[in-house]
């Protein structure tokens, strides 16, 4: 916190009356709105070292709440480009856990855990951020609606108010809190709303911020990374976001905690089919192009075809049809596997996401899948020459095919591959290389190959979803 007072303010701050609670979904009530007449950041974004001309509101000051430890910070004059210690015996009672744990550590080497935790009647000034180091952790890691306990050492880091932690006791398990709207979500940037966790309605992703990040309108904010787990944003698009407001290199950023905190709000209902028959889809000038983007914001329904495996280390992967078998009736989606999903073979599924060709292989990049039914019987492969032309393998991209007397050849590392004498090579990247110690099971083999349909590497490919969708010759 870097608003300023007098010790005539802070004797006021210490005496003023019970003001109303927040629920979390409201704006704070009239005796708790945020001081905006007097900014506490210059027009630069740079903390405003000088005194407000304004208190900053009523707020609670209970000891052993967060309001209580945000207004006795106000005792200090932070330091922009430092640490200033506060009270080396600070103590929070009763506080709520509002986001999950992340790396708080300066050079993110996993040696301080991060968590923002709040008073559990809400309104401004409520939030905090603790940094808890290794050897003071809890036996397990808290999660969103743990109420606890806590002691340390509270400081001015940079102008961010944080505690830095003795000792966390976890006393009990509430519902997880709800945030606070923000009517006005450039209001956010804010001393009021620092660490609090909140929600702002429909802002547009406007442009990249001079960090590397997003920027959102109204307000002009920048949205920042600090959990783990990959958020899609596209420019121009329509979203809800959640998240805390943290204080980043002297200027007020919106956190969401994983990609359910970010909803898009400009969907546009589509078919497996509209996308994979799509001219973006079918053109493909140029193979060695990372990342050609289609229509963002779709949404559209299908039955997974195959189930989660690894796609990088922070995306996994599912094939999903529409269980038609007509061409163009599966594709590959690829989602944040932080936090984790396992939607299963069957499942039917709801995804929103964004339509990209991934060095001309089709794929919709998922910002939410949701389980809607099921199980649904999924669909018998398609039989394919072995001859198959490009265009009847690019109508078939995604789906599950079968081809018969594939002699293989030889392990191509440079393709990642078995070579074939066939229109396809078959690979393993939704078994794993392991599985099949790169190929060795099948080199020299003819075989009936099983799989899914994949554009890599500057050709197509059979994709295994397991050992036995390689069926050896009689």
């Amino acid at each position: 916190m870097n608003i300023r007072s007098t010790p005539k303010l802070l004797a006021a701050l210490l005496i003023a009356g019970l003001a109303p609670a927040c629920d979390g979904n409201d704006e704070p009530a009239s005796d708790v709105t945020p001081d905006t007449s007097a900014p506490d950041t210059t027009p630069d974004g740079t903390p405003d070292t000088s005194p407000d001309t304004t208190p900053p509101p009523d707020i609670v000051v209970t000891a052993g709440t967060v309001k209580a430890a945000q207004v006795e910070a106000t005792a200090v004059t932070c330091n922009p480009q430092g640490f200033v210690d506060v009270n080396p015996a600070a103590a929070l009672n009763d506080v709520v856990v509002t986001t999950p744990k992340f790396d708080a550590s300066p050079d993110e080497d996993g040696t301080i855990d991060g968590y923002y935790v709040a008073d559990q009647d809400g309104g401004a000034y409520s939030g905090i951020l603790l940094r808890v180091p290794a050897a003071n952790r809890p036996a397990a890691d808290l999660v969103p609606g743990d109420v606890i306990d806590v002691t340390g050492q509270l400081k001015e880091v940079f102008c961010w108010t944080q505690i830095e932690v003795a000792t966390i006791t976890v006393k009990t398990q509430v519902a997880a809190p709800t945030p606070l709207v923000v009517p006005t979500p450039g209001d956010i940037a804010n001393e009021a709303y620092e660490s609090m966790l909140v929600r702002v309605n429909d802002v547009t992703i406007a442009k990249a911020s001079a960090a590397g990040g997003w920027k959102f309108t109204p307000g002009d904010v920048e949205i920042g990374f600090a959990f783990p787990g990959f958020i899609g944003l596209t420019e121009g698009s329509v979203y809800d976001i959640t998240g805390v407001v943290r204080l980043h290199f002297n200027k007020y950023q919106l956190v969401p905690r994983g990609p359910s905190d970010v909803v898009l709000k400009s969907v546009t209902t589509s078919g497996i089919a509209d996308i994979q028959g799509s001219a973006i889809s079918l053109a493909c000038p140029n193979p060695d192009q990372m990342f050609v983007n289609g229509p963002s914001g779709i949404q559209l329904t299908g039955v997974v075809l195959v189930g989660n495996h690894f796609i990088t280390s922070t995306l996994d992967g599912y094939v999903v049809s529409d269980g038609s078998q007509n061409p163009f009736s599966a594709v590959l989606v690829n989602i944040s596997n932080s936090p984790k999903t396992n939607f299963q073979v069957g499942d039917e599924v709801r995804i929103t996401g964004d339509h990209q060709e991934f060095f001309c292989n089709t794929q919709i990049r998922a910002t939410a899948m949701e389980k809607t039914g099921g199980p649904a019987a999924t669909p018998a492969p398609v039989t394919l020459a072995k001859d198959a032309s490009a265009e009847d393998l690019e109508k078939h991209e995604g789906m599950l095919v079968e081809m018969a007397d594939v002699a293989c050849s030889t392990y191509n590392a440079d393709k990642r591959q078995v070579d074939t004498d066939a229109a396809v090579g078959i690979d393993f990247g939704i078994v794993g290389p392991d599985a099949f110690a790169e190929g060795a099971a099948i080199v020299g083999k003819t075989i009936t190959a099983r799989g899914i349909v994949r554009f890599s590497r500057g050709n197509y490919r059979i994709s295994p979803r397991a050992a036995d969708d390689l069926i050896p010759n009689p």
